[in-house]
């Protein structure tokens, strides 16, 4: 971008993004916890949502996605899924103080960029005489709404 917009690669420094281990498991039986958690301890999980609470999913095997805390996740960054995987598991199965039954299915994916840390702190970069904009959650906050309000405002300040 820098030869077309040379000033954005510095507005870009600034944004910090932290990475996010998740787990994704399907179990036979239903876990004793609640349907949502953050932790909040400053342990390996950052957050955990029973996924097949959801309206109109299906019913059948318990759907759980958990995803590990910031610090979590960049102490472990480099390691395997097959190592990461069962050491979110063996949190989950702490946090709900019974041994979790065994996984019908589970996943492991890192998210090296997952997590707004510091945002940009403006809805989107444009040069509307170009036509070259950017936008995405990390211009105003984590969550998908700022994604949505992002796209929104460089949508409204592109030419049409």
């Amino acid at each position: 971008m820098a030869p077309h917009a040379p000033g954005w690669p510095a507005l870009l420094e600034a944004v910090k993004l932290a990475p996010c281990w998740t787990v994704m498991a399907a179990c036979a039986a239903p876990l004793p916890l609640p349907d949502g958690m953050r932790p909040g301890n400053g342990g390996p999980i950052g957050w955990a949502a029973r996924d097949s609470s959801k309206p109109g999913r299906p019913r059948g095997a318990e759907c759980w996605v958990v995803q590990g805390s910031h610090s979590w996740s960049r102490t472990h960054l480099e390691e395997t899924p097959g190592t990461v995987m069962p050491a979110l598991l063996e949190a989950l199965s702490a946090w709900a103080g019974a041994t979790l039954p065994a996984p019908i299915h589970a996943a492991a994916h890192r998210w090296r960029y997952s997590l707004v840390e510091v945002p940009l702190g403006r809805p989107c970069l444009v040069d509307p005489a170009l036509g070259l904009g950017l936008a995405g959650a990390w211009c105003l906050a984590g969550q998908a709404e700022a994604a949505f309000n992002s796209g929104t405002a460089l949508a409204a300040a592109l030419p049409v």
